[in-house]
């Protein structure tokens, strides 16, 4: 018999959790701290030349994006060769129906956004050139075109 069948079944089962016992966290000893920070230094020598995201190090490194993310900056702070570096870049992209649509250079991509966009269309759009798809897009799709820009923070050792 299922719980839903059960004529319990509105019934709360209480748990008594007085005598459990609670283990209080504790902080990183500062042995652990300096080796966290000797590793990600070891990552950024190991790629010198390369600025790297605190994502990227973090997963080289297997420690927290956070917790890396605090020794980059002590280390590009202190009397370190590291630097800091923050990069933009630009996207662009069109307005379709309400939503931002990144337009890039794959021709199948191009494709899959007329196919989601104007079903009707796509049996004469996919014998189009990349170009002749892009241009279908701006002209026949897009409310706007649209351009944005993103930006990250790097950390890296200069070559």
């Amino acid at each position: 018999m299922s719980k839903g069948d059960s004529p319990h079944q509105d019934e709360v089962e209480l748990i008594d959790q007085t005598d459990t016992d609670v283990s209080v966290p504790s902080l990183p000893d500062k042995t652990d701290r300096l080796e966290v920070k000797k590793e990600v230094r070891k990552v950024l020598e190991a790629n010198k030349g390369l600025f790297l995201t605190a994502d990227i190090v973090a997963a080289v490194t297997n420690y927290s994006e956070g917790h890396v993310r605090t020794y980059l900056h002590e280390l590009a702070d202190g009397d370190t060769n590291v630097e800091r570096e923050r990069r933009y870049k630009e996207i662009y992209g069109v307005v379709l129906f309400g939503n931002f649509v990144v337009l890039t250079d794959d021709r199948d991509q191009l494709l899959e956004v007329v196919k989601t966009y104007r079903i009707s269309e796509f049996d004469k759009v996919k014998s189009m050139s990349k170009s002749e798809i892009r241009s279908f897009i701006i002209d026949e799709l897009a409310s706007q075109e649209v351009t944005t820009k993103t930006d990250k923070l790097y950390f890296g050792i200069p070559a």
